[in-house]
């Protein structure tokens, strides 16, 4: 016995288990503030001795809010009071394959069973960690207790914007233990891509405040991302991640993948993005002065971006309001173009380039107004680009045909003068003179139209109107993809053959031999090539097949 009263330990007190559920109801409830009333109250039992001062305070369950509108469904979380989730319900990751794909022969390439794997409506946001989630904001600055999870609070649990109620607005709510509320106000719009977000700081505390409000955006890099390659057959840098800017009037871009230090711009600042070929997620501020943009790269190969605000000083019981801008969508100009900041100038063909494809894509926009269908809209705009340059063309053949009159002369010359390089030239120069000859005649046409082709190639790689759009849904049901069946390709390549034939030689033997092997060079290159671009190649051979063949059949 007194063994076991000096050196036995006590028996265990019985105590009552406490379910985790009846724990986290005692838990007491964090103030909140309510935007129409100063703090609220919740009333609630005094907490269990263990529980009062715990070392880590358990979050609250995370609230989600769905909004609806015709072009977008969001979710937002009520920790952080960010963005969780923005899915187009008009554009889609990737679209079903025609269904010509599953008739053999093709069926050999696809199988015999349609996938539907990533189908799903375009997310623009990639980040899936929720201490990731864009739109973290913050006071820089005091030390307020405010972090990435905070629990705002909302009254709200859904909401639906249609066309009875174009506009409707989405409050979150937070009050520091510091007397410091912060209010986040999104306003979304039924119509446009567009969301107004209201950040306001009200000082209840007996203190001044002074700090930088900033704005973040985070994307992250996927595998996809690091293995894309851009340049020009990749369009406007391809389909690469791109974080981009503009400042002094003029877009800055880098490539995501390439961001691996921090980097901090100064200027006149009018708006920060991530894009990619055709989706771009860009923040606009409402206040460009003095405002500084910070690029980092975290964990997780996240990218994030941030817009700081010059310094603040907020006094005791008043408040200030910071506005942003976010446009989450596709890039084009006719929403782009609706809100403010010039994010227009995102939608860029190139700097010289953009004088003529700007108006060639709004003319197959109009040509689509009328026949609903991309693909026969690239044929009637292929067609007037070569009516318009029949004058020019028509020339370049005629002299092609001139100088292949007089070949057999220049031959004779060469060989005569082989050794008097003067005389030959001069002599060459006679010969041109008496035939009324220009040796530059076939080029100089050609190269006029080179601004033309260049400027509507990346129209047609690179406008958001031709993807997933349809030509002939059967066979070609996006003209933003290669043909799935490679027909059109190896039409084309047929087509520039038989043009090759029909064209006239003003070279030596070998030159001509080596110019009939382009149709299979090019051929291969446009077997990947996307189907509209090698529709408008294909139109353009058949009318200049035709146009060779009125040449030749009309001697001059």
């Amino acid at each position: 016995m007194l063994w076991q009263a000096l050196f036995l330990p006590p028996k265990p007190r019985h105590v009552k288990r406490v379910p985790p559920q009846q724990i986290e109801k005692e838990i007491p409830s964090q103030d909140v503030f309510s935007p129409g009333g100063g703090k609220k109250e919740v009333d609630t039992e005094p907490p269990p001795p263990s529980l009062a001062t715990p070392v880590h305070t358990p979050l609250p369950p995370e609230k989600e809010i769905v909004v609806e509108t015709d072009l977008y469904a969001a979710t937002f979380s009520s920790r952080g009071a960010r963005l969780k989730s923005l899915k187009l319900l008009r554009h889609r990751n990737k679209i079903a394959l025609p269904k010509v794909c599953f008739i053999f022969p093709f069926s050999l390439l696809y199988g015999k069973k349609q996938s539907l794997h990533d189908i799903e409506f375009k997310e623009m946001v990639n980040t899936q960690r929720s201490d990731n989630y864009p739109l973290q904001t913050t006071f820089e600055g005091p030390d307020l207790g405010y972090s990435a999870q905070a629990p705002f609070v909302t009254h709200t649990s859904s909401l639906v914007v249609n066309n009875g109620h174009p506009q409707k607005e989405l409050s979150f709510s937070w009050l520091s233990k510091k007397e410091v509320a912060f209010i986040k106000k999104f306003t979304l719009h039924n119509k446009g891509y567009y969301i107004d977000y209201d950040f306001t700081i009200v000082n209840n505390s007996p203190k001044h405040l002074e700090g930088n409000p900033s704005v973040e955006w985070a994307s992250a890099i996927t595998q996809e991302d690091k293995k894309k390659k851009g340049g020009f057959f990749g369009g406007m840098g391809g389909d690469v991640q791109q974080f981009l800017y503009l400042t002094s009037d003029e877009v800055n871009r880098i490539e995501v993948k390439n961001i691996k230090e921090n980097k901090v711009f100064l200027g006149d600042i009018k708006w920060a993005a991530f894009e990619d070929k055709y989706f771009i997620s860009s923040l606009i501020p409402s206040n460009t002065q003095d405002l500084k943009l910070k690029i980092y790269r975290g964990k997780n190969s996240v990218v994030s971006f941030q817009l700081v605000s010059p310094l603040k000083n907020i006094a005791p019981n008043a408040q200030q309001t910071f506005s942003y801008s976010l446009y989450l969508g596709p890039k084009d100009m006719g929403h782009l173009e609706k809100g403010r900041g010039e994010l227009g100038k995102v939608l860029s063909f190139g700097k010289y380039l953009d004088p003529v494809a700007k108006p060639m894509l709004f003319i197959l926009k109009l040509f689509y107004k009328l026949i609903p269908n991309y693909g026969l809209a690239i044929i009637i705009l292929s067609a007037l680009i070569k009516i318009l340059f029949w004058p020019l063309t028509h020339k370049s053949q005629k002299s092609m045909k001139e100088m292949q009159k007089i070949q057999p002369k220049i031959a004779e010359l060469r060989e005569k003068y082989k050794n008097k390089k003067e005389e030959l030239q001069r002599r060459t120069m006679e010969l041109y003179r008496t035939h009324k000859v220009n040796p530059l005649g076939g080029c100089l046409p050609i190269l006029i139209q080179l601004p033309v082709f260049f400027a509507l190639y990346r129209v047609l790689l690179n406008s958001i109107e031709l993807r997933h759009a349809p030509f002939i849904s059967s066979w070609i049901n996006d003209l933003s993809a290669k043909d799935p069946t490679y027909i059109s390709p190896l039409l084309m390549g047929a087509s520039m053959f038989i043009q090759q034939k029909m064209t006239p030689t003003v070279g030596d033997p070998t030159q001509a031999k080596m110019m009939l092997a382009m149709p299979i060079v090019f051929t291969f290159l446009f077997l990947n090539f996307p189907s509209g671009l090698v529709i408008y190649w294909l139109v353009t051979n058949i009318l200049s097949i035709g146009q060779q063949y009125y040449i030749n059949k009309h001697s001059f």
